[in-house]
């Protein structure tokens, strides 16, 4: 699929011309034809600009029209304005090669904008037209280096675990591998000087977390290892606030003689044998019924008090 040749295009011009000669009277015959040869010699001559107001200047003349907007087009297409060129050869309809150039200029439009994907969609079938199979074994080169463009802006602007992803997605690209290697060491030096302030605030859960998150960097490890007791026996009271009294239950057991695990292991097991369902009275404070009477287990003093539903208030809420 080519372009029409300007000689083949002069053809289709020179007929026009000739037409043109045939109609009317002498003197408006020879007036018309030079008029039309005027703009087809500066269409062919490349002076699309001039070509077109040329072509506006003769009317309603066969085809004037149509090549004005040709003219127009190719003018846009000169300029670098690939969309208003594209746009105005798709007016053109089946002019002439105006599909053609409709569709390598939606391409080139597309090239500007540096949507290289979409570009190699718009010249599918125009492979063997003008440039477009060099444009087309160019686009890989291209998107690696636009990424690689989005990649260092993300990095500039601070978005390092964006940049860092952008990076990686690039492979051996350029610098791409040393400067995500680069940018995930700066992100563990952060994310491991803030577990720091997580262990020194006695968040044991948070700091656990954030450690086991950064695995072998530096001593994550075994900061880790060191607080996992911590943290667990924590995360066991966290989920019995949260009703996740099961949970809670193995998390103690699986702690052993740590502090008072298995105590609080036990408590918890009288809770749910006696009720199954619980009322939050306070923090750690869960009240249970148990037959006639009403009882509730204290997670932070260890204790399993059962007095008469009365005392507790409880009478009303569960009678």
């Amino acid at each position: 699929m080519k372009r029409m040749k300007p000689a083949a295009l002069l053809v289709c011009l020179l007929l026009t011309a000739a037409l043109l000669a045939g109609c009317g009277s002498a003197p408006e015959k020879a007036d018309s034809a030079g008029r039309y040869q005027k703009a087809a010699d500066l269409l062919q001559s490349g002076q699309y600009a001039e070509a077109a107001q040329a072509f506006d200047a003769l009317g309603h003349y066969p085809d004037a029209t149509q090549y004005a907007l040709y003219c127009r087009a190719l003018a846009s297409a000169e300029a670098g304005d690939w969309t208003r060129a594209a746009a105005t050869m798709r007016t053109l309809g089946d002019f002439h090669d105006s599909p053609i150039l409709a569709a390598y200029y939606a391409g080139r439009a597309l090239e500007k904008a540096e949507r290289y994907e979409e570009a190699v969609t718009a010249y599918a079938g125009l492979d063997q037209y003008a440039d477009v199979a060099g444009r087309v074994a160019a686009m890989p080169g291209l998107i690696k280096a636009r990424d690689y463009r989005a990649a260092d802006a993300l990095e500039k602007k601070g978005d390092l675990q964006a940049a860092m992803a952008a990076f990686s997605a690039l492979d051996a690209y350029e610098d791409s591998a040393s400067r995500a290697s680069s940018i995930q060491g700066r992100l563990n030096e952060t994310a491991y000087r803030s577990a720091l302030a997580l262990e020194d605030a006695d968040d044991a859960v948070a700091a656990h977390t954030a450690y086991v998150a950064l695995g072998n960097y530096k001593d994550c490890a075994e900061r880790a290892e060191k607080l996992a007791p911590e943290a667990a026996y924590r995360s066991a009271f966290n989920a019995a606030e949260q009703g996740g009294y099961a949970r809670a239950i193995a998390l103690y057991e699986s702690l052993g003689d740590y502090r008072d695990a298995a105590e609080k292991a036990r408590l918890l097991k009288v809770f749910r044998v006696a009720s199954g369902e619980g009322q939050p009275l306070a923090r750690g404070v869960y009240a249970y019924r148990l037959g006639d009477a009403c009882g509730f287990v204290d997670l932070n003093e260890n204790r399993d008090l059962r007095p008469a539903w009365n005392e507790v208030g409880c009478a009303g809420a569960y009678g």
